[in-house]
């Protein structure tokens, strides 16, 4: 019996050590998977004379590194027979970051790193990790010049951050570059602080990206100064300013809408204030679609106003309805301002409509003709606008408004008012990746009489629902399942659940959950609900977003399960 047992100790000692070489094993619970090259500098190389042997003292040497860098901060070493014999210990966790300083932002700090360092294997890369994190919230909260300096305690497992040159600054005067043409102030509209706002670096990267999106410049870059005191802080910024005029083409494909393709020109500099010009056509096999736009910035004193035009000549061939329209906007008064942490842009001003459409329940094509008092407000969230095309938190606000009326020429008095809201957080850390929670609530109505039959009134003003950026088990503008009648009055609610870095830094993990009411009369909706739960997959390409997801297409009252929905293709928005 007594055997049995110590080949049973032998055994499990075997499968618990992980011998390197002849001259390295590792004992432990853990296996520390050694790289080829590690390997080989602990062990040596046969094919080099001058490492066919490692001394064991050098070779400890060099594995108290590989280890640390795993998290074994005290291992010890026991040399027998010429082989190295190391025993890693157990695997450090974060305990705890502590922190000592006198800005009003320290406990601020202490609580964020602690939330997303705690209990992580302490190792160098760690450290460095919350060194960047730290010196990052003081650079998004005033203090430029700040340096973070740490150091970690092996027996307490914590981590103890020092900061010096915590000296709070504004923005400032910043030196920008003058640009040949342009006024000093024709820019202005991109920038979304002022010199009195605390330093944050995170706008500095908001007025680039707001830059090349525009592609006002091709580049722009920031210069800092800091004094050795950090009591002086300046900023310069310079520009690579390239062509005003450029054209992008592009195509791409998805199972809803088919082949797809764009060509967009613009102007992006048009005068003294920058003004700019576009024409975007695209086409696939729903909708093509030609646009024009001008922003001219013509009050020289104020650059964030403008006059916005618009011609947009759209052709839609849904399912269930057909529709060609022809929208002009002449010029309406356009704002921006940037204030706290939101951009805010309105528009306002009248647009010339006409069109002819009809649908599976009124074949007759008909026609209309209609002026439109159109208005347009949008809140958003500087650090949702950061993210270039899948943002990852902040909050959208968005809300337009058309007014028709007979005596502009249109059938009967009537208001549309359409508005959404989406907000974005990071809930917590998993892996590499993150988890990301997301909340969509939208909510329209077109005020009108009951006696005006909804069936009789164009596309353009009524609501429908269905699509990859809308209810996603349904087909596109499929809802409210009227042979594309439409509704009057609808309200919608998408729920998502995100996984970043889902086993790679370009792809990740979604479930979600979408549901829409509809209705025929003005603010009031039916009592069927459309919804789709679902899951899916989405990948960060050169070309932009693209996504295949599964979702499940069913009604309450009545009850109804209307099978499965695959969708892949360009796309993604949320």
């Amino acid at each position: 019996m007594a055997h049995i047992v110590f080949l049973i100790f032998l055994s499990l000692s075997a499968f618990s050590d992980e011998k390197v070489c002849s001259t390295v094993i590792i004992h432990g619970k853990e296996k520390m998977d050694l790289n080829e090259t590690e390997k080989r500098l602990v062990c040596g190389d046969k094919k080099v004379d001058a490492y066919k042997d490692i001394p064991t003292y050098q070779a400890s040497y060099l594995m108290v590194g590989f280890l640390q860098s795993r998290g074994f901060l005290k291992p010890e070493f026991e040399t027998v027979d010429g082989v190295l014999h190391v025993h890693p210990g157990k695997k450090a966790k974060l305990k705890k970051v502590t922190l000592a300083s006198d800005i009003k932002e320290e406990k601020f700090i202490k609580e964020e790193v602690n939330r997303r360092y705690r209990k992580k294997v302490l190792s160098p890369g760690l450290i460095g990790d919350v060194e960047k994190e730290s010196k990052t919230i003081l650079r998004q909260r005033g203090y430029p010049c700040a340096v973070v300096e740490s150091s970690a305690d092996a027996d307490t497992n914590e981590i103890g951050l020092q900061f010096s040159k915590t000296v709070y600054h504004t923005f400032g005067d910043v030196k920008r570059e003058k640009i040949e043409g342009l006024r000093d102030n024709a820019l202005d509209r991109y920038y979304p602080y002022d010199g009195g706002d605390a330093f944050d670096e995170r706008l500095l990267d908001l007025n680039e990206k707001r830059m090349l999106r525009a592609e006002v410049v091709q580049g722009t870059y920031y210069l800092e100064d800091c004094s050795e005191d950090a009591k002086e802080f300046s900023l310069a910024q310079e520009f690579m300013v390239g062509p005003p005029r450029t054209i992008r083409f592009g195509v791409g494909a998805s199972t809803e809408l088919g082949p797809m393709a764009r060509v967009v020109w613009s102007h992006n500099r048009s005068g003294s204030m920058a003004s700019t010009i576009q024409a975007r056509i695209q086409g696939s096999l729903r909708s093509q679609s030609l646009v024009v736009t001008a922003d001219t910035f013509v009050w020289k004193e104020s650059p964030r106003r403008s006059l916005y035009s618009e011609l947009n000549i759209t052709r839609e061939s849904q399912i269930d309805y057909e529709q060609s329209l022809f929208r002009l906007t002449p010029a309406s008064v356009k704002w921006t301002r940037d204030g706290g942490e939101h951009g805010w842009t309105w528009i306002l001003g009248p647009t010339l409509e006409s069109g002819t459409y009809f649908s599976k329940d009124k074949s007759q094509t008909r026609a209309f003709n209609t002026a439109v008092l159109e208005g347009s407000f949008n809140l958003m969230a500087h650090n949702y606008e950061l993210f270039d095309i899948h943002p990852e938190e902040g909050d959208l606000l968005d809300f337009k408004f058309g007014f028709r009326h007979p005596s502009l020429g249109f059938s009967d008095p009537s208001l549309r008012l359409d508005s959404s809201y989406v907000k974005l957080a990071r809930l917590s850390e998993m892996g590499r990746g993150t988890i990301i929670g997301g909340f969509r609530i939208g909510a329209g109505t077109l005020v009108i009489s009951d006696k005006v039959a909804s069936g009789d009134l164009p596309p353009a003003v009524k609501f429908y629902g269905g699509g990859s950026d809308d209810i996603r088990g349904y087909l596109l503008n499929t809802l409210p399942k009227n042979d594309g009648i439409g509704a009057i009055t609808r309200t919608s609610l998408k729920l998502e659940l995100r996984r970043t870095y889902f086993f790679h830094e370009k792809l990740e993990s979604f479930v979600f959950l979408d549901a829409a009411y509809f209705g025929d009369q003005s603010f009031k909706t039916d009592e069927t609900l459309f919804y789709s739960p679902g899951f899916g997959l989405r990948w960060k390409s050169p070309i932009g977003m693209i996504q295949g997801y599964w979702a499940r297409a069913l009604t309450l009252a009545p009850n109804e399960d209307n099978g499965n929905f695959l969708y892949a293709g360009l796309g993604g928005t949320f």
